[in-house]
This record gives C-alpha cells, structure tokens and sequence, in this order.
C-alpha cells in the first residue's frame, strides 16, 4: 500500500522550500508493503489508518513505523519536527518519501512539491526567528542537532521534495546524515540554514554512494565541508544539477569536504562559500570528476574555489572560474602533492599571478584559457593576450551578491575553442533519450552542448538568447525563477504561489504574455526579446467580506 502524509498549511511567513521526512517510533507495526501511505494532521475526521488521504495518518512516526521496503510514504504540505532536540527522522532502507502533495492527489506525477512545501526543521519548541534559517542567529533555544539519519542507503530509498532546514548542534551531518549503501537517492530537496560544530553541515556521507539529483545547499555551516562531507573508502556519491551557495566551514571545505573516492559531478554550482582553507572543495586524496561546473565568488585563506592536497586527482571539464578570492596563495586552485587537470574550462578575474599554483598548461590543461598563463600547446588560448578575454553577458558584482551572468556573447573569443572528443559520455542520460554512451548532450543550462559543430569552451554552449525577469508588484505571494535565460522562440515558465489566505489576481508580461499552463505554472512562449512577468495576488472576496463584517461598528 502507498502512505500519504499531509499536515496543515505553512503560515504566510513561509519560504518557497519544501521538505518532510519520517520518525521512528516503537509503535506496532501492521504488516505492509509495495503501497502507499497517507499522512495528513487535519484529518481529524477520518480513522488514521494511512489507506487515504481522508483517513491519513495524523503523525509522521506512525507512516515511518507502518512502512516496508518498496512502500512509498506520500507526504502534503507542511511543518515537522523530531520529536524532541536529541531524535531524528529515520527512513528504513528500501522505503520512498515524497513530499509536496496538497493532500488530494492520486498520481505522484499530479504533485507540485515547490508550491506545496513541505519542511523537516529541528526547531522542536517552535521559537526559532525564521521558518527557514539562514543563520544561527535565527535559531532560538534547544534545536534538533541533526534532522534525518539513514543508517542503510541501499537501492529503492529516496528521499524527494523536501525542505531540511534549523540542525543545530554537535554530530556529523546536521541536515542528513547517510550511511552504509549504494543506490538510495535524494531529489529535489533543499538543505538550508543547517548549523554543526562538526562534519557536514547539510549531509554527512559515510562508506555510502547516493545519487543527488536537484539539490540546493545554502546557508549550512560546519568545521569541514558547510554543505557536504564525504567521508570513508567505500564512499562516491554522484552530484547531478547540484548548487551550493553561500555555506561555511570554519576550516576545510566551505561547501564541500572530501576524502577517499570522492564524488563526480555533472550541471553543478558554486557560489559565494567560504572557508578558511578551500573556499567552495577540499579534496583531501580524494578523486574529483566533475563536467559543467560554475565557481564564482568563493573565498578561501587559501584556495578560493578548491584546495587538493595529499595525492588529490581532479578532472574539471567544461568550468568557468570566475572572481574566487584568497589572501594567501592562488585565487582559484591551491594545490600540494596533488594534480589538477583542465578541459575546455575558462579561468578568469582570480586577480594578478596564475589562479592555480605549480601548474603547467602544456601538462594539464587542454583546449582551455587561464588567466595570466600563456596557451602553450594542446588547443589552449593564452592567458597573456588581452584578446582572449571572456566576452560575457554581465560581470559578477560581488559586492551586492551578483553573481554575473557568465554565459557568453557572441564575440567572445572561447565560442567554438573546446574540443569535442574531451566531452565525456552522457553516463546519467541527461536529455533522458536512454542513450548513455552518447557524448554529454546538454549543456548547464541544459541546452545543446555542442552548437555549430564545435563545443564552446565554459559549462554555457553560446546561443541567441534573452533575460525573463519576474516580480511580485501585489500582494502576498511568489512567482519564481525571479530571472532565468531562454533561447531565441523558446519558453520561459514560471511557478506563481500565493500565501495562506492570498489567491493569484493576475500575472502580466510587457513583452512577453504568460498564460496558465496547470495548477501553480505559468509560461510565455516564443521569446523573442528581454522582457519582465509580474505577478499579483489578492485576498479572496469571500475573506474580505468577514474582514469588513468582524470590524463593522455598530451603535449601542
């Protein structure tokens, strides 16, 4: 049977996140498995069984106790907690969670989990400042040290469409920590304002390898690897359409701290983290393979973008480093005892001197541009040349947390200077077309990876396109992405959530006309120039009515 969890609605302070997840409880289990189960806290009315969402289960630990492996748990909007500061969630190995129902689907393809978020917080007490943290400033007395712990992440177990937010303590893995398996896969989850004192503030992984597909890490904090920390010899975990933005560690890692066989990575973002020693990686005798990579902004006493140390090996294919800072050492790549190599990667604004230290491109570097380094052999641009300066749409602005928008106009001098043979197999069938000895077909905006027959240089292939912006202008709500690029007669899409008591009005274009695909999706077609959405929300007339009627005066 399939378990369907709902909670109430989130308050009107609440984030675009989503997240949920399940807590072990020594209540009796009914033997089940293969379904599904329900768990909704307002269904009062029903019998709390978990066979619908009428009758769904009105905590989560029951669900979890209730669950075997090959069981889905369905999880609707809201707000969970652990029981007390020193629980967690557990999910048994083998079981599915999904969150972001709205409490009346009946296909798990039917569920919008962005619109309906659904968050695991360790605010046990309920007196943190911000439903979804940002910084440990936000939290208030005794919080949950870590949110989820899977101790067996073997095939079948996935967690989806989630917000984990507000660990708080001591421990390894504030957000999740994963152990002990190959397969278990974690999808469209957002890991944000988790705090630890010690390995991996969002996830601690340990002699495991999971899939991340869809993940965002931000605002997570730890003393090695504030996002991720992958830790044992029998650890790879692989990073698919990954962002980390804005976390820290006070030593190693900002984002990312690895040892062991390290992770690969393909479509992934590194943006503002900080570190007092490897700003967004360190990779201690690790291995990295990483394609589509952007690292902008990261900062690190040494190393801004990466510190590889004690025989780390790293393959970077098809990066753009952008503006990562050090004060002592190289802004981008600091390296000892250890080996980088580049392909069809752009190294830029790191400052004056080479932004990788003990670096030779004629060695290590093919078909690629890094500042202050002459080209050399194999396909490289020189560095030294002023020419072969990036041509790029918009430059970062660090200060005001701008990232840039470092794809390419169509001067620059990188467009078509990759080497088509150095793009790997598309191994986790990105364009979803079942073919993955296919060189990688997209690109990290998940366009064409190769236009005009040869490959740009960058994680961006080079195409006609234009900015769509988008605004709140009214009343109470979201419309995201709040800026995305779209390729010249292509769509632009847009998720339109009002808050809690608050319906859409309407959302209008000046250039370009949204209309109503379903539920929360809203698209523009045929893009033809820079153009801007607004959106704007409303209180229902029927709650204006009672506003009016509760505040009406009468004499007497």
């Amino acid at each position: 049977m399939t378990i369907f969890i709902k909670t109430c609605a989130i308050a009107a302070a609440a984030t675009g996140l989503a997240l949920s997840l399940i807590l072990v409880s020594p209540v009796a289990a009914e033997v089940r498995g293969n379904g599904i189960i329900y768990v909704d806290q307002s269904a009062t009315d029903g019998t709390n069984d978990g066979t619908s969402w009428d009758d769904a289960f009105l905590e989560l630990f029951d669900a979890i106790d209730q669950a075997q492996s090959g069981d889905e748990i369905w999880v609707a909007a809201g707000l969970y907690t652990p029981a007390d500061a020193s629980s967690s969630f557990g999910l048994l190995a083998g079981v599915r969670l999904y969150g972001g129902f709205a409490g009346d689907e009946s296909k798990l393809d039917d569920r919008e989990w962005v619109a309906n978020q659904t968050i695991l917080s360790g605010d046990v007490d309920g007196d943190d400042e911000a439903l979804i943290a940002n910084s440990p400033t936000d939290i208030v007395g005794d919080n949950a040290s870590r949110i989820v712990n899977i101790n067996t992440a073997g095939p079948g177990t996935r967690i989806d469409g989630f917000t984990i937010t507000a660990a708080d303590g001591g421990g390894d893995g504030g957000g999740m920590r994963i152990a002990n398996g190959d397969g278990m896969v974690v999808a469209n989850v957002n890991l944000v304002g988790n705090f630890t004192d010690s390995r991996g503030g969002g996830i601690f992984v340990t002699n495991a390898s999971p899939e991340l597909r869809s993940v965002n890490f931000m605002f997570n904090r730890s003393e090695r690897g504030g996002g991720i920390r992958i830790d044992g010899s029998n650890s790879q975990p692989t990073l698919i359409d990954v962002t980390f933005q804005e976390n820290s560690s006070t030593n190693n890692g900002g984002a990312l701290y690895s040892t062991g066989n390290g992770f690969r990575a393909v479509n992934v973002r590194f943006l503002a983290n900080e570190s007092d020693q490897g700003g967004a990686i360190t990779c201690n005798n690790c291995t990295i393979d990483l394609v589509n990579g952007l690292f902008v902004g990261n900062k690190g006493a040494r190393g801004g973008m990466l510190q590889n140390v004690e025989g780390g090996e790293v393959s970077l294919t098809h990066v753009t480093a952008w503006g990562n800072l050090s004060n002592d050492g190289p802004g981008a790549i600091d390296q000892f005892q250890a080996e980088v190599t580049i392909n069809n990667s752009i190294f830029w604004g790191h400052g004056a001197g080479s932004p990788i230290n003990d670096f030779n491109m004629n060695d290590h570097a093919s078909h690629s541009l890094v500042e202050n380094l002459a080209g050399g052999t194999n396909g490289n641009l020189d560095g030294t040349e002023s020419a072969n300066e990036p041509k790029v749409i918009r430059l970062p602005d660090l200060n005001n947390d701008n990232y840039g928008n470092l794809r390419m106009q169509e001067d620059s001098p990188t467009i078509g200077q990759g080497d088509n043979d150095l793009l790997p197999p598309d191994e986790f069938d990105l364009d979803g077309d079942g073919n993955t000895s296919e060189p990688l077909p997209v690109d990290l905006d998940s366009n064409a990876r190769i236009v005009d027959g040869t490959v740009d240089l960058g994680p961006y292939e080079f195409f006609l396109s234009y900015t769509v912006t988008a605004s709140v202008v009214s009343g109470n709500g979201s419309i995201t992405p709040q800026e995305q690029v779209v390729a010249e007669g292509e769509a632009a899409s847009f998720t339109v959530t009002s808050d809690p008591d608050w319906e859409v009005d309407e959302v209008t274009g000046d250039t370009c006309n949204p209309e109503l695909v379903d539920g929360s999706t809203w698209e523009a077609v045929n893009i033809q120039e820079d153009c801007s959405v607004q959106a704007s929300f409303t209180v229902p007339a029927e709650l204006d009515d009672i506003f009016d009627d509760r505040f009406e005066t009468t004499d007497g």
